[in-house]
C-alpha cells in the first residue's frame, strides 16, 4: 500500500474546516511560528505547503525535497518566493476572490466612518462626555456621500464589488483604474474605466485601493499621486501596505494635502505601536482584518485545501498563481 502524502500546515488557522478535507487524504504536520532552523528541517519530506502568512523564501524551497506544491489561504501571496518556486516548477495556489465580499464590506464601513466622523466621535463621547456635542454640533463635522465620485485602483475580484456597493448603496459615480480589466468588464460593475491614474486622481472624493502587491503597483501611491487629489479627498488602502507609500502618507495628513485616510494594511507590518498615523484623529485605522471574517475564513481555509489535494492528485487547481509552471510539474510526475 502506497504511503499517504504529507501536508504541512505553517501556522494553521483556528477554523479546522479545512483540515477535515484534507485528513481524508493526506497525513498532516502542524508546525506553529518555528524559527528558520526547525522550519528548515521539518519542510523535507513534505509533498504540501499551506502557509498560514508564514513567510516561504528560496532557502526553504532548496531544503524542500518531495515538495509538489505550495499553497496560501489568502489571496496575496507576496509571503511566498514566486520566482523561486516557478524555477523548481512547483505549483502556487491561492484564494483569490474568496474573501472579496468581505474586505468590499470593510471598505464601505471605512469610507462611511470617515463621512460621518464615526470613531472620532464615539471616542470624543466616551472620554469627554456629552458636553463634545456643543461645539460639534454646529460645526459640519460629516458630510453626505450621496452623488459624490470614488476611484478605484484594482477593479478586480474586490474593486468591482465596491464599485456596485458604492453605486447602489450610495449613488456614487465611480472611476476605475486597472490596465488588466476592459471597459466593457468595468461598466458591468458600474465603473467608468480611466487610462491614465494621474487622470483620475483630481477628480475623486475617495479614493482606495484594491490591486495586488507587484512591483509595477509598489508605492502606486506616493506624494506625486496625493498632491494631484484634492484637499477634501481621502484615501483607503485595503489591500497591501507597501502600494502606498507610508511616509508620503504621514506628510500629505500633516501638511493637509488630503482630508484624511482609512488603513487596514500598513508598510511595514507587523506596524511599530508609535505609527504616526495611529494618532492623527482624521484616520481610521485596523490591523489587516478586512478579509477576516466568519464566512471569509471558512471559504478560504476549505479553498486552500482542495487545490492542495487537487495538485497532488495532479489536477489543475482553478486559482494558480504560476500557470507557467503546470507542464513541467505534471511531465514530472509523469516520469516518477
Amino acid at each position: 500500500m502506497q504511503a499517504r502524502k504529507r501536508v504541512m500546515l505553517l501556522n494553521p488557522p483556528q477554523d479546522k474546516s479545512g483540515e477535515a478535507i484534507l485528513e481524508a487524504e493526506v497525513e498532516i504536520v502542524r508546525l506553529s511560528n518555528p524559527d528558520r532552523e526547525t522550519l528548515l528541517r521539518s519542510i523535507k519530506g513534505v509533498h504540501g505547503l499551506i502557509a498560514g502568512g508564514a513567510k516561504v523564501s528560496a532557502d526553504v524551497l532548496a531544503q524542500a525535497d518531495v515538495l509538489e506544491v505550495v499553497a496560501t489561504a489568502s489571496a496575496g501571496y507576496d509571503h511566498i518566493d514566486i520566482d523561486a518556486c516557478s524555477e523548481r516548477g512547483i505549483p502556487v495556489v491561492n484564494n483569490t476572490g474568496l474573501n472579496a465580499v468581505s474586505v468590499a464590506e470593510h471598505t464601505i464601513g471605512l469610507i462611511v466612518g470617515l463621512a460621518k466622523a464615526i470613531p472620532l466621535t464615539h471616542h470624543l463621547l466616551r472620554t469627554e462626555g456629552w458636553k463634545t456635542r456643543i461645539p460639534y454640533g454646529w460645526e459640519q463635522i460629516g458630510f453626505e456621500l450621496d452623488g459624490l465620485t470614488i476611484g478605484i485602483i484594482g477593479v478586480g475580484n474586490v474593486g468591482s464589488r465596491l464599485a456596485h456597493r458604492a453605486r447602489a448603496a450610495f449613488n456614487m459615480t465611480v472611476l476605475g483604474y486597472d490596465p488588466y480589466v476592459s471597459r466593457e468588464k468595468m461598466q458591468e460593475c458600474g465603473a467608468i474605466k480611466v487610462d491614465r491614474l494621474d487622470d483620475m486622481l483630481p477628480q475623486v472624493d475617495f479614493l482606495s485601493v484594491h490591486a495586488p502587491h507587484t512591483k509595477e503597483t509598489f508605492h502606486i501611491v506616493s506624494a506625486p499621486q496625493l498632491a494631484k487629489m484634492k484637499p477634501t479627498a481621502y484615501l483607503m488602502n485595503c489591500a497591501r501596505g507597501p502600494l502606498v507609500d507610508e511616509k508620503a502618507l504621514v506628510e500629505a495628513l500633516r501638511n493637509k494635502v488630503i482630508a484624511g485616510a482609512a488603513l487596514d494594511v500598513f508598510e511595514p507590518e507587523p506596524s511599530l505601536d508609535d505609527n504616526p498615523l495611529y494618532q492623527m484623529s482624521n484616520v481610521i485605522v485596523t490591523p489587516h482584518l478586512a478579509g477576516v471574517t466568519r464566512e471569509a475564513r471558512k471559504r478560504m481555509v476549505i479553498g486552500a485545501a482542495e487545490q492542495t489535494l487537487q495538485v497532488l492528485r495532479g489536477e489543475r487547481p482553478p486559482r494558480l498563481v504560476n500557470p507557467e509552471t503546470w507542464d513541467q510539474f505534471m511531465e514530472r510526475r509523469r516520469v516518477q
